[in-house]
């Protein structure tokens, strides 16, 4: 198994579009700087910035579009080059190979959800709209863990979904 996640590393390394839409992940930190910027808001409560920039727009809809694209793009090279014919000559469980590639969709959630963190804390704290405190800060990060492992678990279905489109995984009904 961890041979198959190593593998998926290796592979996913080399596609620029992974990063770049890992780059999606400060999209709602920056506007939300810019409107309080805008507004020119000081002293906001953490709380309320933190909605703005990591609980908004990026749990609804950035997330699960760009974990959409990585479950498509995790199960489209394998599907284009016919390696999963030469792949099943390997002894490898189809379980395995599914939760492998499960296992790099709630990787690359928690990392996304933590960068968004990240930029939440450094474009409230930095321009002076929030007073750092590390327990606002810890609850962001607590919010963020979580919202990445929730969002990458209703990824599942997609990701079986793409898999099995050529019955590899799971027939489909």
């Amino acid at each position: 198994m961890l041979k198959l996640i190593q593998t998926e590393f290796l592979k996913l390394r080399r596609r620029k579009l992974i990063w770049v839409m890992m780059l999606a992940s400060l999209v709602m930190p920056f506007f939300a700087f810019l409107y309080f910027h805008y507004f020119k808001k000081t002293g906001v409560e953490p709380v309320q910035f933190y909605k703005w920039s990591a609980f908004g727009y990026t749990v609804l809809i950035i997330l699960p579009f760009v974990l959409g694209m990585l479950c498509t793009i995790l199960m489209h090279d394998e599907n284009q080059n016919d390696m999963l014919k030469q792949l099943w000559i390997v002894p490898i469980s189809k379980m395995g190979y599914f939760f492998s590639k499960f296992f790099i969709v709630l990787l690359y959630s928690i990392c996304f959800m933590l960068i968004t963190a990240v930029a939440s804390v450094l474009f409230s704290v930095l321009p002076g709209y929030v007073a750092f405190e590390w327990q606002s800060a810890l609850f962001l990060l607590e919010k963020c863990l979580e919202i990445g492992f929730i969002t990458a678990l209703a990824m599942l279905p997609i990701l079986a979904v793409a898999a099995s489109q050529k019955g590899y995984i799971f027939p489909i009904v």
